[in-house]
């Protein structure tokens, strides 16, 4: 019961215009939602002040009359109990350990600490934990918030050692992107089993907004990395601090995150492979999108027109009968063309002596990397790089002795910007030969191992080559190391 208590009190006792008092609770939890929004984007917009403008506007977009009067009141409803007095609300409640009736004392908004300071000139809200309780108890609204929005909440709780509140972020986080999957498999299969929805009113054709797609996924794999890296560090910060029990959480919450990692890349494949059909039905299959005729012969024409109105002469039940069961047959090439053809297989054919079938057995041959000459080449440029952040090709008296793997991992580097992984896995291989180039080095070293998160970059010297086995030319260029920052 005391959790509901929230609920009970939510908007009750704001004396504002008669007409708008069916609509307070909608108006307030809009107002809640936009702050939310505000607050995991590390808006400090949310003084009384702006509440009041928040207030203004979602009543605009509800297209709902009101005064500033009424504005006013809902924004010191939200806020106090008791507007003359700023008491905080409270409700009561049963407590079964004590046997007994007790008060509950709540907020909707509290003030924000963390971005406050001592002399500001206004308070700065942001949600309570009921008020969040409202808000994710929403099922429409929770449908509504975007992934990202939900991982800077996650962010946000990282940054303050909220574990308990991550704990269950991470398992919210990891349904939504499950029910998303679901939602996105039903969605491509409905255009394979009915290509024509596309064109209906209404219909979310994404390929429309792929770009804008594929920008929103970046910034999604990009909040994922950060909070593996936030985690990664939080743990190395409270190493030897945490007791059992504190551990084992920490655990749910990294296997927690990995499986949601996975899975909002699984979604990521799912929406472009979406994307991908829809484009390919309007440009390869334009057919799929043509309307069927729906008039058939013996509703339409036997039924409905010859039944009912007769045939007036019988020329005319001819025509309409004889393209049925005496249709025109096509062209046929004639029985000598046929006959000449039919000699002149048989002689490609005829053979004198048995030939014996050869049966071809596929096999898949897979490249494998050699390490050692790779490893032998590269350590001492990792050490270069560690040292001095900086490396260049033209460095090197040679390359006699590297082989064309390790010549393969420079034009690998120099190709694109690389990011080591936020923590390299030693127990399992890479398929990107840069991250199992690295993981090998940590086999071989653990030292490598302050690698992790750091990016590898490069700047291309096109005036300037270097030649390898008298064939191949290799453009030189720096290659550079940004060490990750630790405590970050």
């Amino acid at each position: 019961m005391r959790l509901l208590n929230p609920f009970f009190s939510f908007g009750k006792g704001i004396q504002i215009t008669p007409y708008l008092n069916p609509f307070i609770e909608n108006i307030l939890l809009a107002v809640l939602l936009e702050l939310f929004y505000r607050e995991v984007r590390n808006n400090d917009a949310r003084t009384e002040g702006d509440i009041l403008e928040i207030v203004q506007e979602v009543l605009g977009e509800m297209k709902l009359e009101s005064s500033e009067k009424d504005s006013e009141r809902l924004v010191t409803g939200l806020l106090y109990s008791n507007p003359q007095t700023l008491e905080a609300f409270q409700g009561h409640y049963y407590s079964v350990k004590n046997q007994t009736f007790e008060v509950h004392q709540f907020k909707y908004l509290i003030p924000d600490l963390e971005l406050m300071s001592d002399n500001a000139p206004s308070i700065i809200y942001k949600l309570s934990d009921d008020a969040q309780f409202i808000l994710f108890s929403s099922r429409e609204i929770t449908s509504e918030l975007s992934i990202s929005l939900e991982q800077l909440y996650m962010i946000q709780l990282l940054r303050k050692g909220n574990i308990e509140g991550v704990l269950k972020q991470t398992d919210f986080l990891l349904q939504r992107v499950r029910h998303l999957i679901a939602k996105e498999t039903a969605y491509g299969r409905e255009i394979i089993r009915e290509p024509k929805i596309i064109l209906r009113e209404g219909f979310d054709d994404r390929s429309k907004r792929e770009e804008e797609i594929r920008i929103q996924f970046r910034e999604e794999d990009e909040n994922f990395r950060h909070m593996h890296t936030l985690l990664f560090r939080i743990e190395e910060r409270n190493e030897g601090l945490y007791d059992v029990e504190a551990k084992k959480k920490m655990n749910e919450i990294r296997d927690r995150l990995n499986q949601t990692t996975i899975k909002h890349a699984e979604f990521n494949t799912m929406v472009t492979r979406n994307i991908a059909l829809i484009l390919d039905i309007r440009t390869n299959r334009p057919d799929l999108l043509m309307r069927k005729s729906s008039k058939r012969y013996k509703e339409d024409v036997w039924e409905k027109l010859i039944w009912v109105e007769g045939v007036p002469d019988g020329k005319v039940f001819q025509e309409i009968l004889s393209p049925l069961f005496s249709p025109q047959s096509p062209a046929l090439f004639s029985l000598d063309r046929v006959w000449a053809k039919q000699r002149i297989l048989t002689e490609r054919v005829v053979t004198t002596q048995p030939v014996e079938q050869e049966i071809y057995e596929m096999k898949a041959f897979e490249y494998v990397l050699y390490w050692g000459n790779i490893l032998e080449k590269w350590i001492p440029i990792l050490d270069e790089l560690l040292k001095h952040q900086t490396f260049t090709l033209q460095s090197l008296e040679s390359l006699e002795g590297w082989s064309k793997d390790a010549i393969e991992l420079w034009m690998q580097f120099t190709k694109e910007q690389f990011t080591v992984p936020i923590k390299v896995f030693t127990n399992q291989p890479y398929k990107d030969e840069r991250e199992e180039f690295i993981r090998q080095a940590i086999l071989q070293n653990p030292k490598y191992a302050m690698l992790e998160g750091s990016i590898f970059y490069v700047e291309n010297h096109y005036s300037e080559t270097i030649r390898y086995n008298d064939s191949v030319l290799l453009t030189d260029g720096t290659l550079r190391l940004k060490l990750a920052r630790k405590g970050e």
